[in-house]
């Protein structure tokens, strides 16, 4: 019973201030801008000046959104998750997924000093490829068991994004083949690499944010993200590909993951990684669940869809881990 009353009260009220505190900061900035950073500078700086007051800014807004986000999140973990799977339950594929994504974390931590493991070219950025990379390959090779466009599509879609997030972590293997980088992505690019990514860096904290949060919502709120597209008559054959409730515990990853990346890994290596991992180890997962579906739907003696692999997403829901 106190989950049900004590919780919802304390995380709306907490929602409620932060809105207050962005508002309060918003005024102070509105009308004494100036004192505003004086006040930072006295207390925050060893020289009293803030050299980049619009970094400033941007940071306290990104952090105050953070929190705000995450407390919706937290919403939905703690009040509107009815039930959630102990980590002792889950296969042991998904106990392997767990802890490899806690392991990542430690160990980019512990060696994040070192060039060979975290620098350009270093074990992490070439993990993290060649992660991204598997999980594409699986994400194209389920496109043969499933026949309704918008399956074909969000597997096309997954598999291509995936392949393109590899290519672009390793600069499409300019300095494995050591090409030149094109003039314009000399000029623009920060890092002077053949790669698209580095032409957006301003916008890479926000982009962080969303990214990662947007990812915990799919776990936090999975049954209400199911729903939403089983209404929506071209969207229901996707509910099939929603991760199944097991990946539960992966939302507070990607929580810890925004902070973490907010306030002290700018690089995101880590955070990049730890979406590899969660993309190779969901694409196998996927494709257990799919083969799993197959052999289940072809005891069911329904020899056409048996003989040709079609899944409707509806197929076994509650076979599938």
């Amino acid at each position: 019973m106190r989950k049900q009353t004590f919780l919802p009260k304390l995380l709306n009220a907490a929602i409620v201030l932060l809105i207050f505190t962005v508002l309060a900061i918003s005024a102070v900035l509105l009308f004494a801008y100036d004192d505003f950073f004086e006040f930072l500078a006295s207390r925050f700086s060893r020289d009293n000046a803030i050299s980049n007051p619009h970094a400033v800014v941007i940071s306290i807004y990104l952090l105050l959104g953070a929190l705000l986000f995450i407390d919706v999140l937290l919403k939905g973990a703690w009040v509107y998750t009815k039930s959630s799977i102990s980590i002792s339950e889950l296969p042991q594929r998904l106990k392997i997924f767990y802890a490899s994504i806690v392991g990542v974390i430690i160990f980019s931590m512990v060696f994040n000093k070192v060039p060979a493991i975290y620098g350009e070219d270093g074990l992490l950025e070439n993990a993290t490829a060649l992660f991204a990379f598997s999980s594409g390959i699986i994400f194209l090779y389920l496109v043969r068991y499933f026949n309704k466009p918008v399956q074909k599509f969000y597997l096309y879609a997954f598999g291509a994004a995936t392949i393109l997030f590899a290519c672009e972590e390793i600069s499409w293997g300019q300095r494995i083949f050591g090409w030149e980088t094109p003039a314009y992505l000399m000029e623009k690019n920060i890092q002077q690499e053949s790669n698209l990514h580095n032409l957006f860096n301003n916008y890479f904290d926000g982009a962080y944010l969303l990214l990662t949060g947007a990812l915990a919502t799919i776990f936090f709120y999975r049954k209400q993200l199911k729903k939403f597209l089983a209404r929506i008559p071209h969207l229901k054959n996707l509910t099939f590909f929603v991760p199944t409730k097991k990946f539960f515990y992966t939302g507070y990853v990607f929580i810890y993951l925004m902070l973490f990346t907010l306030l002290i890994e700018k690089g995101a290596e880590t955070l990049e990684i730890c979406i590899s991992v969660f993309l190779l180890f969901y694409s196998y997962n996927l494709l257990i669940r799919t083969k799993k579906a197959v052999r289940v739907d072809s005891k069911a003696a329904r020899p056409k869809i048996a003989r040709k692999n079609q899944l409707t997403p509806e197929m076994h829901e509650n076979q599938g881990s």
